[in-house]
């Protein structure tokens, strides 16, 4: 899947949250039942081959939870994309358990680098 000038705002507000998946189940998946997702922007659990291109994500109200978390699947690809940092958020984007992932010419929407915190993922620009 490749989304291509995808810009939202969301309203925000969120306090940081854990980060972790908030539900694992393999055979269902009820969206109110797993309450609010890590990411004020996109949550992407065991999602493949997905690539965002000239997008951005921000918020009305200050929110600190991180922009992006991708867990599990891959490869994920950001490309010339912009997230808005939270002022409690340890860091913008998160990929967690992530098979190969790549983020390039990406800002956050001061102009600075985006902060990744990657466990257990492979960073990957030549496949994504």
């Amino acid at each position: 899947m490749t989304s291509t000038n995808v810009t939202i705002t969301v309203p925000g507000g969120s306090p940081a949250i854990a980060t972790t998946p908030p539900s694992d189940n393999a055979t269902g998946y009820d969206p109110t039942s797993i309450g609010t997702r890590p990411a004020y922007g996109w949550y992407l659990h065991n999602a493949d081959n997905v690539r965002f291109t000239g997008s951005s994500v921000k918020f009305a109200t200050n929110d600190n939870r991180p922009a992006v978390i991708a867990y599990g699947g891959g490869p994920v690809a950001f490309e010339h994309f912009m997230a808005q940092r939270g002022s409690g958020s340890a860091y913008d984007i998160g990929f967690q358990t992530v098979n190969g992932y790549c983020i390039g010419d990406s800002t956050n929407t001061s102009g600075g680098a985006l902060r990744v915190n990657a466990t257990g993922s492979t960073q990957n620009c030549g496949s994504a």
